[in-house]
């Protein structure tokens, strides 16, 4: 029986472990975005993505991924 006491203590230690570290570290705080600069070799599209209008990747957010011209919210364009 101390067997299973034991191990639902080490459960619930782990368990407030990860809970802290979940909130104090996995979850990310809110960062300002980079400045765009537009360097020659990041960003190439040498064919269309397959999807939408092949210039947005699959998990494109418009706040942190800029397009090869620039973030969309300063050019007002999606």
């Amino acid at each position: 029986m101390d067997h299973y006491k034991a191990e639902e203590e080490h459960a619930l230690q782990t368990m407030a472990t990860w809970k802290k570290i979940s909130l104090f570290i996995a979850i990310p705080g809110e960062h300002g975005r980079p400045e765009f600069i537009p360097y020659t070799h990041l960003r190439i599209r040498s064919k269309p993505f397959p999807w939408k209008d092949g210039n947005h990747s699959l998990f494109h957010n418009a706040h942190t991924n800029p397009l090869p011209e620039g973030y969309e919210e300063d050019h007002g364009s999606h």
